[in-house]
């Protein structure tokens, strides 16, 4: 079993408003992003640290959290958006504090890693940074392809295919 304990999210509240240079109105429309992010993202991180604590291995690690990642983003119609977005066009300042918010949910795919070369299922290269950013940026992308093509098709429907995929990569 995979034991990972999710950290508290930080309030970067006070930063946010003091950093911000622009108008009121767009002060208030970020801040309100940032909040609403801020909620339901510690909530979905909750959920995947919850997730992952019900499996018995890695690769189950590896299933749980891309599925939650899927279906949470797939049913969620606001929060995909500001998850996909927000991260690539907001002032510097909002994606500090958005990344901040999600930097427990970066620790759980690295830890689930570790357990994998731990159990001897998962190869010990490519190195934790890199494999965290290819499961995460490979979930990431997915994402913003299925808003991008209008939430045409199923998010959840893809798990299977992406998960293995991972494991391919991911297997000793």
């Amino acid at each position: 079993m995979v034991e990972v304990s999710p950290k508290e999210v930080p309030d970067h509240s006070a930063s946010l408003e003091a950093g911000t240079q622009e108008s009121a109105t767009s002060n208030l429309a970020k801040w309100g992003s940032v909040q609403i992010s801020r909620t339901s993202l510690g909530d979905l991180i909750a959920r995947f640290h919850a997730g992952v604590r019900e499996t018995e291995s890695a690769d189950e690690a590896i299933r749980r959290i891309c599925a939650l990642h899927y279906s949470e983003l797939g049913g969620k119609v606001a929060l995909a958006p500001v998850t996909q977005i927000e991260l690539r066009q907001s002032s510097l300042e909002l994606r500090k504090a958005i990344g901040e918010v999600v930097k427990p949910y970066i620790r759980l795919i690295e830890e689930v890693r570790r357990q994998g070369v731990a159990e001897g299922t998962f190869r010990a290269n490519p190195d934790v940074k890199l494999t965290r950013l290819l499961l995460f940026g490979g979930m990431d992308e997915a994402v913003t392809s299925w808003l991008i093509a209008g939430r045409k098709y199923s998010l959840a429907a893809q798990v299977d295919k992406t998960v293995e995929f991972f494991l391919q990569g991911l297997r000793s």
